[in-house]
């Protein structure tokens, strides 16, 4: 049975996604960012869907300031995933900057993704209560 005191109002989830996508503070749990993560890479590419020529594969500026919009959010929401994590296991937000780094990118998501966070509260604040049951 689900935990009535855990429950959201709208104006709460609301925040809650504010914060996980567009704050830079606090630490999200490795399950959180992964989850953040593919949901940034469904949404771009829903939004960019249309503006690809399915003949070549080219990316068309047929969107004009929306791809630009989509693509400017989804940075900042990848980067607010990702110093969050790294505070997860006290390393400096700083280093998402490899999260655009070609080359290092795929590197640097998977080690943010996958190194285990620190099960204590650190100075980036407690660890995150994500955990089953």
């Amino acid at each position: 049975m689900a935990d009535d005191n855990r429950k959201m109002n709208t104006p709460d989830l609301l925040r809650a996604y504010q914060w996980l996508f567009f704050s830079f503070r606090g630490r999200i749990s490795r399950q959180a960012y992964w989850l953040a993560f593919f949901f940034i890479v469904t949404v771009l590419g829903a939004a960019l869907q249309p503006t690809i020529d399915p003949q070549t594969g080219a990316l068309s500026l047929r969107g004009g300031g929306l791809v630009v919009v989509a693509m400017l959010v989804a940075v900042i929401a990848n980067l607010a995933i990702g110093v969050k994590r790294l505070h997860d296991f006290s390393a400096p937000g700083l280093l998402a900057a490899a999260l655009f780094v070609p080359g290092l990118s795929v590197i640097a998501t998977l080690i943010i993704g996958l190194v285990p966070g620190n099960p204590r509260p650190n100075r980036f604040g407690q660890a995150p209560d994500i955990r089953p049951g």
